[in-house]
């Protein structure tokens, strides 16, 4: 991320199952324009999640481009096409449905034209029904390519929608049981799961919700 770039993340703790628990923005300053953002519900499955949030604090992200084009559209959603995802459009709008109609992904090209939208550029959702699914991740235009093209491939590999009322990282940085090494000291007990996000290099606000 670049000096002059402020990235905030937000993550609400008591968030309902469907509602968004994940807040993510980024700036041009401190006090400046928003150039981007994403949120996500709290059923989000982790491991999309947990490529959303890497993705995210790696310090090499570009700077999101003011226009997105034709070209750039077809190279994020390249892996869906590869894992036998379904096109379809509909008037403003293209849609890959996942096998088995688990979900889908959907680009809406007027959002796209308008990085200040309240409607959301690309719409990535687990459930037969993008109006009543299961959870959802919601990006708006601007959103760095190299992100839309990581979940792109995570959502390649399958997607399996399933309740989550703890965040991603929690499979990630919880402590493993240690059955077979008592010799070693446990992690202490009640730490918050998510401070290992927060604590990435690109000064994002603490996850506690508010």
């Amino acid at each position: 991320m670049h000096e002059s770039q402020a990235r905030r993340l937000k993550f609400i703790h008591d968030a309902d199952p469907r509602e968004t628990a994940w807040t993510i923005a980024e700036y041009t300053s401190l006090v400046g324009e928003r150039l981007w953002h994403a949120t996500a519900t709290a059923t989000t499955p982790p491991q999309l999640l947990d490529t959303l949030l890497t993705s995210l604090a790696d310090s090499d992200t570009p700077a999101p481009d003011s226009a997105l084009t034709a070209k750039a559209v077809a190279v994020t959603i390249r892996a869906l096409g590869d894992a036998d995802w379904t096109p379809a459009v509909d008037d403003r709008r293209m849609r890959w449905s996942a096998p088995g109609n688990s979900g889908g992904v959907e680009f809406d090209a007027h959002a796209a034209q308008s990085p200040t939208s309240p409607i959301p550029t690309w719409t990535i959702w687990g459930g037969e029904d993008i109006n009543q699914p299961r959870w959802a991740v919601h990006l708006s235009a601007g959103t760095p390519p190299r992100i839309l093209q990581e979940l792109s491939l995570e959502l390649a590999r399958g997607l399996e929608p399933r309740v989550q009322n703890r965040p991603a990282a929690t499979n990630r940085h919880q402590p493993r049981p240690r059955t077979h090494r008592r010799r070693r000291t446990c992690p202490a007990r009640g730490d918050d799961i998510t401070e290992p996000i927060s604590g990435d290099a690109s000064g994002a606000s603490s996850p506690r919700g508010g």
